[in-house]
């Protein structure tokens, strides 16, 4: 029985290691963007005034759910439609240019992405649009706008790693204490 108190403790400083740290980034989330024929969460990200590629999605490759410049383009565009149409702010952080838009990212290699850009209101301006597809831009390079991520909102989520570690733990820690009470 002595060693269910080290055992619980050992499981919540794992938990605590597992949990993922957080950026320093300003976001805003525009929920249920229907895009084909699933419905997506919008995050749009921002540092300040010089939002970086690598900022946002680190140095690795993150998961594109777009496997061409077509499908970006149009989902772009709905997001695009989507922010016009609720008067949604994309763009969460100060911008310096005073510009009000986003970045979709669609592809990427070791030092590069590619990108459609979606564009509302600026002050002055009542333009609106999108440009793109904008190809070999460089992933450390400054961006005023923020960058979307899109996440599933009609995805059942899987339980965390450090959700399962401790819940094994705690299990093992209960069949150790049945046992020694058998025994």
């Amino acid at each position: 029985m002595r060693f269910l108190p080290a055992l619980l403790t050992a499981a919540a400083l794992l938990v605590g290691v597992a949990a993922p740290a957080s950026a320093a980034l300003v976001s805003t989330t525009m929920n249920g963007v229907e895009i084909g024929s699933h419905h997506y969460n919008v995050t749009f990200w921002q540092e300040g005034n010089d939002t970086t590629f690598n900022q946002v999605f680190g140095t690795g490759f993150p998961g594109f759910i777009f496997t061409d410049e077509t499908e970006a383009g149009d989902a772009a565009q709905i997001i695009l439609n989507t922010a016009n149409s609720t008067g949604f702010d994309v763009t969460p952080g100060s911008n310096t240019a005073g510009q009000n838009g986003f970045v979709l990212a669609f592809g990427s290699t070791a030092d590069l992405y590619s990108a459609y850009t979606g564009w509302l209101d600026t002050p002055g301006n009542s333009f609106q649009g999108l440009f793109g597809p904008f190809n070999d831009q460089n992933r450390t390079a400054s961006n005023v706008l923020s960058f979307a991520i899109l996440e599933r909102a009609d995805v059942t989520p899987v339980p965390e790693p450090g959700s399962a570690l401790l819940m094994g733990v705690a299990l093992g820690a209960a069949a150790l204490a049945r046992r020694r009470r058998a025994a």
